[in-house]
């Protein structure tokens, strides 16, 4: 078991560093709030270094298909969804941590690289605190490994 000292001092956290997904529905409901929802750069490199696994998911199914098991499991883990695009299989939602009830903005989207493969890719950010003590890499480890598990699983 890892302890919370060898955590990161991160708090957000994508599966494409070099470019993140942007938060756009989220970010106009917390437009009052002032905060900033941009992926800091500084956390790029300590990202890579603590979670060098974290990637997008490639799989070979439509990007309609890997879209609506997306949604299945988020409905499934009951994460709020705020707003789904299905013209750019994009989803964004927000998390209430178990314990603490923090709130956490995740956003997911499906690409069609157009040579029958989809990349799934996804970010999770906390809310609250300047870390997160690895739950939003474990949020999208966890979420990348059940989507694959049900499209593996699945008859084409």
């Amino acid at each position: 078991m890892t302890s919370a000292v060898s955590k990161p001092l991160i708090n957000d956290v994508t599966t494409n560093p070099d470019q993140p997904l942007e938060f756009f529905k989220i970010k106009e409901l917390q437009a009052n709030l002032n905060k900033d929802l941009s992926y800091p750069e500084s956390f790029n490199e300590i990202q890579r270094k603590f979670y060098p696994g974290l990637k997008p998911l490639k799989i070979d199914k439509d990007p309609l298909r890997v879209i609506d098991v997306c949604l299945a499991l988020i409905k499934q883990r009951q994460w709020e969804i705020i707003n789904f695009n299905e013209s750019q299989l994009r989803i964004e939602a927000v998390v209430t941590t178990n314990l603490m009830k923090f709130k956490d903005d995740v956003v997911i989207q499906v690409f069609d690289t157009g040579d029958g493969i989809s990349r799934l890719e996804m970010r999770s950010k906390s809310r609250t605190g300047k870390g997160d003590l690895g739950v939003n890499a474990q949020r999208i480890e966890a979420f990348l490994r059940d989507v694959e598990s049900k499209l593996s699983a699945s008859v084409a």
